[in-house]
């Protein structure tokens, strides 16, 4: 029996005549390559995530934000779901999520009550799957408190007090008595300390830090500010207002950190005081320079 394959020599097709015994084995070399193409297709790790969510605690109306890494990025069958409280998120309106190049995102607009719960982001490759999960907590406007608000009966702060507090924080306490919240007196904000520049690399922790009076300020609104734009809740973001310090911490900073950030402080006196750091340069390394 004469069995007729083609076989290519470069540009050349040629035909030639094979007995069936040679014709198999042949058949099983052109078999090996093929499966150790789909072999190399598949062998991809389980996918992991570099950084894990953490809760967010925001006020009705604010947004949320999610962001995280997952790799292998190159594994062409990794495939990323959001849920919540054990249901699919479909992305709407107010549902944004994206996934580029093993950057990870979900970002929630104007929260609502109904968006509290438990949000996980699944991730499936070609060696398996995994997850990581953070909650919401969406407060209603009117049950916000802020963190130096004094309840009612309770005696004014002192200085000892303050420094006590903040000894959680920082060894440095530049705070004085005339930092201290006077009902009798316009106090507008008054930042005591500067916010520094910082320098750090890709995938470390950094952060922002200041003082500011008067303490105790049941008015005091601590807002921080991007590019001159407000800086959005997201969950490697954690904020600090706590008996005059206040704080902006980064879990881990991208490239994409770079930038000018701005603490501004207002109360009833309808004052805005500001501090600013900028990074022209936009480094990874760098998130901020004084100016």
């Amino acid at each position: 029996m004469l069995i007729v394959l083609l076989a290519f020599t470069g540009k050349l097709a040629t035909v030639t005549g094979i007995t069936p015994a040679t014709a198999s084995k042949l058949s099983e070399l052109e078999r090996g390559p093929i499966r150790a193409t789909q072999d190399a297709q598949t062998a991809h790790p389980a996918p992991h995530f570099t950084h894990p969510l953490t809760d967010l605690t925001i006020g009705e109306g604010e947004s949320a934000n999610f962001e995280t890494r997952v790799e292998p990025k190159n594994d062409p069958n990794l495939v990323v779901e959001w849920w919540k409280d054990g249901k699919r998120l479909v992305s709407g309106s107010r549902f944004k999520s994206s996934f580029e190049f093993g950057l990870v995102r979900l970002e929630i607009g104007g929260c609502r009550a109904e968006d509290s719960g438990l949000y996980e982001c699944i991730a499936r490759g070609s060696g398996g799957e995994t997850k990581v999960q953070a909650r919401v907590v969406c407060r209603p406007t009117a049950n916000i408190l802020l963190e130096n608000q004094l309840p009612k009966g309770m005696k004014p702060l002192t200085l000892a007090q303050i420094q006590t507090a903040l000894q959680k924080y920082t060894s440095e306490i530049y705070l004085t008595e005339d930092d201290l919240y006077d009902t009798d007196k316009k106090q507008p904000p008054r930042f005591v300390t500067q916010i520094q520049p910082i320098t750090a690399g890709e995938n470390q922790p950094a952060m922002f830090e200041c003082q500011v009076g008067p303490v105790g300020d049941p008015n005091m609104v601590i807002e921080w500010y991007k590019d001159g734009k407000l800086l959005r809740h997201a969950n490697r973001l954690e904020r600090i207002d706590d008996f005059g310090y206040v704080a902006l911490k980064f879990g881990w900073i991208w490239a994409e950190d770079g930038g000018t950030y701005e603490c501004r402080a207002r109360n009833l006196c309808k004052s805005l005081f500001s501090l600013k750091n900028a990074n022209n340069e936009r480094k990874s390394e760098n998130i901020g320079e004084k100016i």
